[in-house]
């Protein structure tokens, strides 16, 4: 995460990073980065959320569209739509 930060350089600014790791969080703040707890992004999610709280969760399928749309999100290469 850090180095990822650092390769943004000014652009890191423009980012949130969920931690609860302190030393993440001492250099995402350095770089200017804002910065969320876990706790904080969770208890979001689930406010924000149509989705029930944590313990009572509700399965659902995930589409192809989806799916892909993580992979390219995290930068996952080799993967194709099938």
């Amino acid at each position: 995460i850090l180095a990822r930060l650092r390769r943004l350089g000014r652009a890191a600014r423009n980012w949130t990073v969920v931690s609860s790791d302190r030393q993440v969080q001492a250099g995402a703040g350095s770089a200017r980065a804002q910065v969320l707890s876990s706790e904080a992004f969770a208890g979001l999610v689930c406010r924000s959320s149509s989705q029930p709280a944590p313990g009572n969760r509700v399965e659902r399928e995930v589409s192809a569209d989806e799916v892909q749309e993580w992979l390219e999100a995290f930068g996952t290469k080799g993967h194709s739509r099938e």
